[in-house]
């Protein structure tokens, strides 16, 4: 499992890359004690332009599909994600309310949040 950004822009820009432009955001979120959303870096922008504005048309446009593509996944993953928690929820409910057994109750309680607990970790891993 890796993170379908991180796996992209190692792809486009190298690994080299990568490390540089999350350990110079690291170090901005660490020195300013912000939010990521309010975090701007000049730094890696230009970086990035300077890279691809050496590039032809048709490269960019490929450069642009894989990206939108990625753009694809991850919104699949949340909306995947959002599924699979309300089945969660909806699944222990009705286990719970249907009158079984106490015992068997908990037992698909565990197995269902054991199962949950792994998606969770999964999405957690592919969106961040």
């Amino acid at each position: 499992m890796a993170n379908v950004f991180k796996t992209l822009i190692k792809k486009e820009f190298g690994d080299n890359c990568y490390y540089k432009y999350f350990f110079s955001y690291q170090n901005l979120l660490y020195q300013n004690e912000c939010d990521i959303e309010e975090v701007e870096n000049d730094e890696v922008y230009k970086d990035i332009y300077e890279h691809l504005e050496k590039m032809d048309i048709n490269v960019l446009a490929r450069k642009q599909k894989r990206l939108v593509d990625t753009m694809m996944v991850a919104f699949s993953i949340s909306k995947s994600y959002l599924l699979i928690a309300i089945a969660y929820i909806v699944s222990l409910y009705i286990f719970f309310t249907m009158g079984t057994d106490p015992l068997v109750a908990k037992g698909c309680a565990a197995i269902l949040t054991g199962a949950f607990l792994y998606k969770t970790y999964e999405f957690i891993i592919n969106k961040f």
